[in-house]
């Protein structure tokens, strides 16, 4: 995976995401140190981005899981991960 920009605004976004909800992160094993999985559990499912370790910086307050990957990840892809973000739309904010 390469870097540029995009992926910095994306962890913006992401980071706020996962301080809304609760959220953890593990290894990209497929990609080693130099990628994270992030994963959010919202009320209308888990969403998760990988996010490069440049950008690692916005995400101070996520935990590391003790689990791996495959154990976290319930199988979604991008259309599903995109289908809970837009329901999201429809929720009440979960506060501070």
């Amino acid at each position: 995976m390469g870097y540029d920009s995009l992926y910095r605004e994306r962890a913006h976004l992401a980071s706020l995401v996962s301080r809304m909800y609760p959220s953890e992160w593990c290894v990209d094993e497929d990609n080693g140190e130099d990628w994270k999985i992030l994963y959010v559990h919202t009320p209308e499912g888990q969403v998760s981005w990988h996010i490069a370790s440049i950008d690692w910086d916005l995400f101070g307050h996520v935990t590391k899981s003790s689990r791996a990957a495959n154990e976290i990840w319930d199988g979604h892809d991008a259309d599903e991960k995109y289908r809970r973000i837009g329901l999201l739309y429809r929720l009440p904010h979960p506060g501070p």
